[in-house]
């Protein structure tokens, strides 16, 4: 009888497990599904260009900041700055303020515009990661949080990252010191694996996503910054991942993470920079063409990406391990490493000046020197 009771027990319990299982399957397929739906509708609503300065990227900025509205955004407003001469793009900017007073901000960035072409509307990059932003506000948006949310749409990326390189020179000492975490969404639909990266440091808020990915049964993969396209090319992952707005926030101390898409066999083999006929990025960046390779994956991504968002800022132990100002600029700072690269080249030209004078001059006061 004690055995019979035990069986059923089990059994019960494995049915209350797969009943669950099955619920929060749905209710994610449910939500990515919203993802789907929310691309198509951004796909239709935005200019199909729109290259920095042009007038479809204007164009964007102001739908997007829209957009924000429609999602209870209480504070908007935008940042002009000059691209291309006389051309100007746009930071659009929203706030979800702090449930309680508080000074604490973490920021959530995707770029919006795209190089444009006949075949190619930046489907992938970086509308995914516009819809990806937008998702985290509609998952944030009622939740209580002691951080002031900023929601940041940045233009002109494709043409050296200024929207964000702009936003970064206007924040104050006292907004850096207070931001926990800046999260950049950047092609997170076009792979087959999700990934995230600072570059390769190792601060306590990575440690703090690492956590939160395995509680998510590591959703996403920790690149390695070292790792080579699958041709062999030159360029490096890392490279890659530098070339994104996260930079320009880690160049002032920012903490900062990108979330990205890729492929674990022949990482980027599909977004690879180089020329190729099946390359998507800026060449066949289209709704279609990434549908084709990716399916319901690229929509999954996107939802997969604002919901790790989601987790790691609403976890318990978030604002004890994203302490700000963990990343030494210094190792960012392209325009430091090149300084330090000249003067270790000046001091060793100089060292071998010394070194042939002196040589000269030993051989001149003494011939049988050699």
């Amino acid at each position: 009888m004690k055995h019979l009771q035990k069986l059923i027990l089990i059994i019960i319990c494995l049915m209350i497990f797969a009943c669950q299982t099955k619920f929060v399957s749905q209710v994610f397929a449910e939500e990515t599904v919203f993802a789907e739906e929310l691309m198509t509708f951004l796909n239709e609503l935005l200019p199909s260009n729109r290259t920095a300065g042009s007038e479809g990227e204007t164009q964007s900025a102001f739908l997007l900041g829209e957009q924000l509205i429609s999602r209870g955004i209480t504070t908007k407003y935008e940042q002009i700055f000059n691209v291309n001469g006389a051309q100007t793009s746009k930071n659009v900017i929203g706030i979800l303020p702090s449930v309680v007073q508080s000074s604490n901000i973490v920021i959530f960035g995707a770029h919006y515009d795209n190089i444009y072409s006949e075949n190619s509307n930046g489907y992938g990059d970086n509308l995914s990661g516009v819809c990806s932003l937008l998702r985290t506000i509609d998952k944030l948006s009622g939740k209580n949080f002691e951080f002031n949310a900023w929601f940041v749409l940045f233009g002109a990326e494709e043409i050296g990252c200024l929207g964000s390189q702009h936003f970064a020179s206007l924040l104050t000492n006292e907004e850096k010191e207070n931001i926990f975490l800046f999260i950049n969404f950047d092609s997170v639909g076009m792979g087959q694996s999700l990934f995230y990266s600072n570059g390769g440091s190792e601060p306590s808020y990575m440690n703090h996503i690492k956590r939160v990915n395995t509680d998510l049964n590591d959703a996403f993969e920790l690149y390695s910054p070292n790792l080579s396209y699958p041709d062999n090319s030159s360029q490096t992952i890392g490279t890659l991942v530098f070339n994104s707005d996260m930079t320009a926030l880690l160049n002032h101390c920012v903490n900062s993470v990108t979330f990205f898409a890729g492929t674990k066999t022949g990482f980027f083999e599909d977004w690879k920079e180089n020329d190729d006929s099946n390359r998507i990025a800026h060449i066949n960046d289209t709704k279609l063409t990434n549908e084709t390779i990716f399916g319901d994956v690229f929509y999954s991504n996107i939802e997969k990406a604002s919901e790790f968002a989601e987790k790691v800022v609403l976890s318990t132990d978030f604002l004890s391990y994203s302490l700000p100002n963990q990343t030494p600029t210094i190792l960012y700072n392209s325009w430091a490493l090149k300084g330090i690269c000249v003067l270790i080249f000046l001091f060793c030209m100089v060292s071998g000046f010394w070194y042939l004078s002196k040589k000269n001059k030993l051989e001149n006061n003494n011939p049988s020197y050699q």
